[in-house]
């Protein structure tokens, strides 16, 4: 592969990412299952058929299915439709539902992105926004997973076919990855683990590192402690901070020491 950073160049996601997606979204079909079956239990029990709870599993499990199937579907049109393509200007990621674009002066930095969670609607006592669905919700934001991303001041531009909930849902989630201070602009994320999972050690890393070396900087160091974290033992990485704890706590005892030293005076 070329070296050359003059011209165009796009990505296309990894190979497994719907797979992926789907068996990281799967603690969400637990309580979804489980009230599911809840709820349909209780109509059968109030229709009087015989053994209710056992037709409210098969039921559910066949609504679970039909789910997961949709969301399949939907997941692999977009994945189709997703790209990143690095050029002299910057970085522009695509999808079906918006494109982001972050020009190289304007990244501040590698980091884990939060990705976009769902809407809330309406409010709740002192001005809290209630979620349209809050187990889902909730439940969807802790399972949300972060990845190695970039940060920086840009644009993002919905699809001229988003809906009414899609425009809500990226209003609120603007500042999920902070604001910029200089500006007091959202931060726009870029997801560059969608497109390579080791991007700093590949050739996207290549061309962050060739435009913008301090932050490529800053994403390599993140990257290489997460794969050191990744392969070492809970044991090993409780030694690790024992022996950095307690050389701490001798350099803070040695800097003690040397300020209440009583000064030197000579006759």
């Amino acid at each position: 592969m070329t070296d050359s950073f003059d011209r165009p160049e796009t990505f296309e996601p990894v190979a497994d990412l719907t797979k992926t997606t789907l068996r990281n979204g799967l603690v969400l079909l637990i309580p979804l299952a489980f009230i599911t079956w809840v709820i349909i239990t209780l109509i059968l029990g109030g229709l009087g058929v015989p053994v209710p709870w056992l037709f409210g599993i098969v039921l559910s499990l066949v609504f679970i299915v039909t789910i997961s199937k949709a969301r399949a579907k939907k997941l692999d049109a977009m994945v189709e439709a997703m790209s990143l393509t690095l050029d002299p200007h910057g970085i522009t990621e695509r999808n079906t539902v918006a494109t982001r674009f972050v020009s190289w002066e304007g990244l501040r930095a590698a980091g884990m992105v939060k990705p976009v969670v769902g809407m809330s609607v309406g409010q709740l006592g002192r001005g809290r926004d209630r979620s349209r669905s809050p187990v889902v919700d909730a439940l969807g934001s802790a399972a949300a997973v972060k990845e190695l991303g970039l940060l920086g001041v840009g644009t993002v531009q919905l699809a001229p076919d988003a809906n009414a909930m899609t425009r809500t849902t990226y209003h609120q989630n603007e500042t999920l990855n902070g604001v910029d201070a200089p500006t007091g602009q959202p931060l726009v994320a870029l997801y560059l683990q969608q497109f390579r999972r080791d991007w700093p050690e590949e050739r996207i890393g290549e061309w962050v590192n060739h435009f913008r070396p301090d932050v490529f900087a800053q994403a390599k160091a993140l990257h290489d402690d997460r794969a050191h974290l990744a392969s070492t033992s809970m044991r090993d990485l409780a030694k690790e901070s024992w022996a950095k704890g307690k050389a701490q706590a001798a350099a803070e005892r040695a800097a003690a020491d040397e300020h209440d030293e009583p000064p030197n005076r000579g006759f």
